[in-house]
């Protein structure tokens, strides 16, 4: 969920297809690159914390999904993570960790909050699939970022609501009958998959 449009898009890929942004190919791979790299120490750590699974969404093609149904349809907003670690912590809970690797600066996603949305629906639709409590961390690979990275979690007491109004939120987005304006008045359309396809582009000046 670049913008509020582009979740309407993703729930109906029989219709819209994503395309490739060509100049964030170079981020993809750096990314993909990351996850390796990470991965890969995350086998030699020796901690009482046990790694348990990790997940290369892109290398396996793993997808996860949160599916909004009412009494008429269905529609299902797949949803693809740039991995996914499962970890026993010491106390003996089994959670999950999210990531999202990309080249944006840490302040900007936190300024704009068009990636967070995002993120927490990895997170949401990693529990649907796991059944234990996840958290999101984002990565920036820009070199000057502050932080250079930030995690998602939840708080000690904490209730279901805010979960519940975001998945409330996104229900509405994707079940409309037309996609909603984009988020901000001018969104990000040159790294949006769905560019090609959205109605609301020459609003936004691109």
């Amino acid at each position: 969920m670049v913008c509020r449009a582009r979740a309407y898009y993703a729930a109906r890929p029989e219709r819209y297809w994503a395309r490739s942004v060509l100049d964030m190919r170079h981020s993809e791979r750096r990314g993909r690159e990351f996850i390796r790299l990470l991965f890969g120490e995350l086998g030699s750590l020796r901690d009482r914390n046990v790694v348990l699974r990790k997940i290369n969404c892109d290398e396996e093609g793993r997808r996860y999904s949160v599916v909004f149904a009412d009494q008429e349809r269905e529609l299902e907003l797949t949803c693809t993570p740039d991995g996914v670690v499962l970890v026993l912590l010491g106390g003996g809970a089994v959670r999950s960790l999210v990531l999202e690797v990309a080249d944006t600066d840490c302040a900007t996603v936190v300024g704009r909050r068009y990636l967070l949305p995002r993120l927490i629906l990895y997170m949401i639709a990693t529990y649907l699939e796991y059944g234990v409590v996840s958290a999101g961390l984002y990565v920036s690979l820009a070199p000057l970022s502050t932080p250079p990275a930030l995690l998602l979690t939840g708080r000690k007491g904490a209730t279901a609501r805010p979960v519940e109004r975001i998945l409330s939120r996104v229900a509405d987005l994707v079940e409309r009958d037309e996609p909603v304006l984009p988020s901000g008045g001018r969104p990000p359309c040159e790294h949006c998959i769905y560019a090609h396809a959205c109605v609301y582009r020459d609003a936004a000046g691109r």
